[in-house]
């Protein structure tokens, strides 16, 4: 017998006797009829006793969240119930009601290097059963076979217009091949999307190709019902940017102008795009029907099944150039640059800078008014739609904060002569600690921390982890005292402006840290350091309110929508009548709303034995944005009352989910210039307690990010990870 049949022949003899002690143990039990037929349905456990029926919860069918479920359960959709006789005994009595959860698509795997906690199962090969069994579990049932056809179908559609290159000949050959199976498979894809192709692409006179989709016909392809009942009115907000399609050969570009229903998480959607060889050289020409539509939407109202609406746009998010252009007013490195206030700048050192902070701001009556001439260039076309020109643009942080001031700051640490140029060995120091930090990185952050040496590829995104997060700890004790100080000052205020907790109570400190933050700028680095980003920071905490955070009036998802823009195109030939083409063979969409999650979803089932509450085991938790999982990286977070606590086990029983964990006895302030770091619930952290406590998911405040230092630890309450609260 070979090597690979003696362990089959293992493997099938651990599953026989698996199942007969099953079996004796649920009869012993009394309960063997819970056992149901289909064993793929149906996950046992390794210890036996308890029998889930896994499967996804709908999330509609709840309309109340974690928060609500104190002394009330929630109703979970579903074919059967968890079975109450957990071996074992009962729960203690100090363990509080759980949360609702899902015991859901284990399909993942343990990632190496994370933590294998004391006294858990460490047999992978048992995982990868469980995620098999899940994944057999949630496989869709059909009635009858013109179901499983349909759906088929539905699935190659969405499939094909996933981003991504794809030969529509290659589909046309699947199609085929499927159709021997599934008779009613459309045999090409232009049967398959069901589309009508008709769109009107025209050239400007000022040259250049433009295709103009409208607002009105992207509201009519989504359901608003909803959205309508919630805020009665459409509000949108409005980005317009750059997209260079070639690096070779004749240079190409696409200007998109883009629009969000504000209120909703839905990805921005296309109003109408440019393509030429240039910029478009007539911002008339560029805005006429966006203005005309505007005008139009304004006036009469958006009519949505016999009844009309408001129509509202609330903010143009757009970077320095593109508001520069749009508004028709002077660029970045011209004296009277500032969109903010009257400031006239001073040409120091080939730059031009702007010290003064209290000149007078400006409005929008003093822009229609021209009340400092040498700031226009001309008239916009948004003036005739009654846009506020001041207070209806909002400063980008991607593009002011991350990408311009931040990343100034660090070019002058690398790369400008003077004595704030770190020495080669202490960035070769700094670039060891993000490496070092990569494994505790949270999968909240798609990009992990990279070397120094990488500064020039980094993107907005590894900017603003740095400047939130891992940069207090890399940088401490590496740089010089009082630059590590000037650089928390901007890290203070940018956190703070990135919580509306924080904001509605430090909103007088974050004007007195930039203030202070600016004119040391100027004593440090020189007064060439405060160019056009800088000076500006000092008032985009103007444009904030207790309801508006930072994060409200980035143009990170128009950055997102701008790349599934350029994955879309599959060839560099006609590049605006593809893009036409994939948006025309989307379907009608629903509209998404920021609500509660009602349900948790768990996977990677695992063992620990003698547990502090009794129920099935498992190392992964999704509960809306929230994810948690046992290990380096995504274990830690904050509770209500302020502990800090490490998650060891997540325990399901009766259909409510158990976070056990250990907390942090000694917290103590990580700084405390400009402010006590503790004030924005960031600690340095020791002494791990042995004792595992219990928690609901409704405890929870935040989750954090966990940096070791030395025999410490450094705790970061990420900042968009309340959101599902």
């Amino acid at each position: 017998m070979s090597s690979f049949k003696r362990s089959l022949n293992r493997k099938a003899c651990k599953a026989v006797e698996k199942r007969i002690r099953l079996d004796t143990l649920m009869v012993q039990l009394g309960s063997a009829n819970t056992l149901a037929n289909d064993s793929s349905s149906d996950i046992a456990d390794d210890a036996g006793g308890i029998v889930v029926n896994e499967q996804a919860c709908d999330l509609n069918s709840c309309n109340t969240g974690p928060d609500d479920c104190e002394g009330e359960d929630l109703e979970i959709v579903g074919d059967g119930d968890t079975p109450d006789n957990v071996p074992g005994g009962d729960a203690p009595e100090n363990v509080p009601d759980g949360d609702v959860c899902n015991l859901g698509d284990g399909n993942g795997a343990e990632l190496p290097g994370d933590d294998v906690h004391e006294g858990s199962s460490t047999d992978s090969e048992n995982d990868r059963e469980d995620d098999i069994a899940s994944d057999e579990d949630v496989r869709p049932v059909f009635q009858n076979e013109r179901e499983r056809e349909l759906f088929v179908i539905d699935s190659v559609r969405e499939w094909a217009q996933e981003p991504g290159v794809l030969s529509m000949t290659k589909l046309d050959h699947l199609l085929h091949r499927l159709s021997a199976v599934f008779p009613n498979m459309p045999l090409t894809y232009t049967t398959l999307f069901a589309c009508d192709y008709d769109f009107q692409i025209s050239e400007l006179p000022s040259g250049g190709l433009f295709w103009y989709k409208g607002i009105r016909t992207n509201l009519d392809s989504l359901s608003l019902g909803e959205y309508l009942l919630r805020y009665k009115q459409v509000t949108v907000d409005i980005g317009i940017d750059g997209l260079p399609l070639k690096k070779k050969g004749v240079p190409s570009k696409l200007w998109p102008i883009l629009g969000h229903l504000v209120g909703s998480i839905n990805e921005p959607f296309i109003i109408a795009v440019f393509k030429g060889s240039h910029d478009p050289k007539s911002v008339e020409e560029f805005l006429a029907d966006y203005v005309a539509e505007v005008q139009d939407l304004m006036l009469n109202g958006y009519t949505f099944q016999g009844k009309v609406y408001k129509f509202v746009v609330r903010f143009y998010v757009l970077d320095a150039v593109a508001r520069q252009a749009i508004k028709r007013i002077e660029t970045h490195n011209g004296y009277a640059a500032c969109e903010s206030c009257e400031v006239y700048g001073e040409y120091i050192d080939n730059r031009m800078v702007f010290l003064d902070l209290d000149a007078p701001l400006r409005s929008d009556e003093s822009f229609l008014h021209r009340n400092q001439p040498k700031h226009h260039k001309g008239i916009s076309p948004l003036e005739a739609c009654g846009t506020g020109m001041v207070t209806q643009f909002r400063h980008d942080p991607m593009h002011l904060i991350y990408g311009g001031a931040f990343k100034r700051l660090l070019d002058f640490w690398l790369n400008q002569v003077g004595v704030w140029k770190l020495h080669h060995e202490v960035v070769n120091l700094i670039s060891s600690v993000f490496e070092f930090l990569k494994p505790y990185c949270p999968s909240d952050f798609n990009r992990k921390p990279l070397s120094l040496k990488y500064f020039s590829s980094y993107k907005c995104t590894e900017f603003r982890r740095i400047l939130l997060y891992d940069g207090i700890l890399a940088f401490k004790d590496l740089v010089d005292s009082n630059i590590y100080k000037h650089f928390l000052l901007l890290h203070c205020s940018v956190y703070i402006m990135c919580s509306r907790a924080l904001f509605a109570v430090h909103r007088e400190l974050v004007v007195e840290l930039l203030r202070t933050f600016i004119s040391h700028s100027a004593v440090i680095y020189g007064r060439k350091f405060v160019v056009y980003n800088i000076h500006s920071l000092f008032h985009i905490v103007n444009e904030l309110d207790e309801d508006l955070t930072l994060d409200d009036i980035s143009a990170f998802k128009y950055e997102n929508r701008l790349k599934s823009i350029k994955d879309a195109l599959r060839s560099g030939l006609h590049p605006l009548q593809q893009l036409a083409r994939r948006d025309k063979e989307k379907t009608s969409s629903s509209v998404l709303l920021p609500a509660k999650p009602t349900c948790a979803n768990v996977s990677l089932k695992h063992r620990v034995l003698n547990e502090v509450v009794d129920g099935q085991q498992y190392k992964k938790l999704k509960a809306g944005s929230l994810k948690l999982r046992l290990g380096k990286a995504d274990s830690c977070f904050q509770t209500k009352d302020g502990d800090i606590v490490v998650l060891q086990n997540i325990v399901c029983r009766q259909r409510r989910v158990y976070l056990v964990g250990c907390k942090f006895s000694k917290l103590e302030d990580y700084y405390v210039y400009p402010l006590p770091s503790s004030q924005l619930g960031i600690y340095r952290v020791s002494l791990l307690e042995r004792e595992r406590r219990v928690y609901r998911l409704s405890d929870l405040h935040s989750k954090c990010y966990l940096m070791p230092d030395g025999e410490f630890f450094v705790c970061v309450p990420i900042l968009h990870s309340t959101e599902w609260l």
